[in-house]
């Protein structure tokens, strides 16, 4: 886990009550800093929190005030380690195996998937028109040359040119979330305003 985020959970967790002490073991055997060269198969390794080096009895305060409701619609907190999963607690009824939205991070995912493809030599290019690699899609609806321009780099950078605002009621994020057919191609089907790369405006939809 990066140092920073390690911080950011430590330090937020000072000062809370102490309802949730005991709720992990103080001491542990450390495991060893292999994470770099783990994959997780089918499940995940586990370890308790201070095996890993965290602080069990400030993340024990943090996961009772989440289980007290004192932080309301927070569903999960999970934290991995060395490759390890040291906390993995769940609230308000959220369960590991139901689906949760994602809405935003799924942006980030996105960016670290895109990097891995191209260091795997998946994707030879991310400054090639995007549409390319959606030949499924032969009539896209508003396909001009500034759509055709439009590249990976575009999405990724929230620089689509797509006539894309999600400031109103009923934009097209709202109408995308309720699409019952084919996300993709509501996408791509949307109209341009501006030339890609122009101006940034968030786009869920990217």
């Amino acid at each position: 886990m990066p140092h920073s985020f390690r911080n950011f959970v430590l330090a937020g967790s000072l000062g809370l009550v102490a309802c949730g002490r005991g709720l992990f073991p103080e001491t542990d055997t450390p495991v060893p800093d292999d994470g770099a060269a783990y994959w997780p198969s089918a499940e995940w390794r586990t370890a308790t929190p201070a095996a890993v080096g965290l602080d069990a009895r400030r993340l024990g305060d943090l996961v009772g005030r989440l289980q007290s409701n004192r932080i309301p619609g927070f569903h999960s907190l999970v934290i991995v380690r060395y490759g390890y999963v040291g906390v993995n607690e769940y609230f308000n009824n959220a369960q590991p195996t139901l689906p949760h939205t994602l809405q935003s991070v799924t942006k980030s995912v996105t960016s670290l998937l895109v990097g891995i493809a191209v260091d795997q030599g998946k994707i030879s290019r991310l400054d090639g028109p995007v549409i390319d690699y959606f030949p499924e899609y032969p009539n896209l609806q508003n396909l001009d040359a500034r759509k055709a321009a439009m590249s990976a780099v575009d999405l990724l950078t929230m620089r689509t040119g797509l006539d894309w605002s999600e400031n109103y009621s009923g934009n097209p994020l709202d109408r995308l979330n309720t699409y019952c057919s084919d996300w993709l191609q509501f996408v791509l089907d949307w109209p341009m305003r501006d030339a890609p790369g122009a101006r940034w405006e968030y786009n869920g939809g990217a």
